[in-house]
């Protein structure tokens, strides 16, 4: 997909457990896309936080805790909130992988021109790549971070949670 981004938004689904991630491109197409729990632990979010550690801000800090200020420092203020405010359009789009969503089972993440290149690995064997520049990766990662600390996962996620940004889970006993 290289039609560039018109819109994400992002949902807790209870009934599979699963975020969905719908994106909607400049050329009237839609994805959707269910994270599991598993991949945004162990995939997503370990990745996004590299690349952003990755940043020459960051690097420059001579300590685990003035890198994680720094992260949040840097997260807090492209955080657009404004962005949050706008309800995702409800309209007439073509959607290549079909009206439900598709379970991603892979990520590829790397830093592209100034910005950030992720391509999902989709559970049929299909690919959805996308390029955020900072702000987006920002509000993605804000987006994230609000749903995996509400979808009583029994785990925090964000840069400033008291284990450096890496998530903490809780043992759960039903």
């Amino acid at each position: 997909m290289s039609n560039g981004l018109r819109q994400i938004s992002m949902s807790f689904v209870a009934t599979e457990d699963r975020l969905l991630f719908r994106l909607k491109t400049r050329d009237n197409k839609e994805y959707r896309l269910f994270l599991t729990r598993r991949f945004v632990l162990l995939g997503l979010w370990p990745a996004i936080r590299s690349l952003l550690a990755a940043d020459p801000a960051v690097r420059r800090m001579t300590n685990e805790a003035q890198k994680q200020t720094m992260l949040s420092f840097r997260h807090d203020g492209f955080v657009d909130k404004s962005a949050f405010e706008k309800t995702y359009e409800e309209t007439d789009v073509e959607r290549p992988l079909g009206d439900g969503p598709v379970v991603v089972t892979g990520l590829k993440a790397v830093p592209s021109n100034g910005g950030y290149a992720l391509t999902f690995k989709l559970i049929d064997g299909k690919t959805v790549a996308l390029r955020f520049d900072e702000k987006l990766m920002h509000n993605f990662c804000k987006l994230l971070f609000d749903l995996v600390n509400k979808a009583d996962w029994d785990v925090t996620i964000g840069f400033d949670t008291a284990d450096g940004g890496h998530g903490t889970a809780t043992a759960r006993v039903h």
